[in-house]
């Protein structure tokens, strides 16, 4: 059990780690999946979760969004009866910025190579 809360709203918004790995995320995205040593991937297509960033970002964010919240809250009531809205919604939150950060990269990269 870590220390302080992972993923909550205030670290998914507010940490600079948290900013810093969603823009890191973002450009690896701009690329080949075999171009990231460390995953020792081989296939040049990417894993389907990360494709949907990939060909729809905005639409990812919101579904992600929307439905990440709801597996949280369901997943809260089954093991403690209770909600914890914040909780359920950092991890979502932390996916939707990553999904907006790819998708200003995408269009600025875009309009560069025009």
């Amino acid at each position: 059990q870590p220390v302080r809360s992972t993923y909550n709203l205030r670290n998914s918004l507010f940490r600079k780690q948290s900013t810093a790995g969603q823009t890191h995320i973002a450009k690896c995205l701009l690329g080949k999946p075999t171009d990231l040593p460390c995953w020792r991937w081989t296939d040049e297509n990417w894993p389907r979760e990360w494709e949907q960033i990939r060909s729809r970002p905005l639409k990812t964010a919101v579904k992600r969004l929307v439905m990440g919240t709801f597996r949280g809250l369901r997943s809260q009531w089954r093991v403690e009866r209770r909600f914890f809205p914040f909780a359920a919604i950092g991890n979502p939150a932390y996916h939707v910025l990553m999904c907006l950060k790819y998708w200003r990269m995408r269009k600025k990269a875009g309009a560069t190579k025009t």
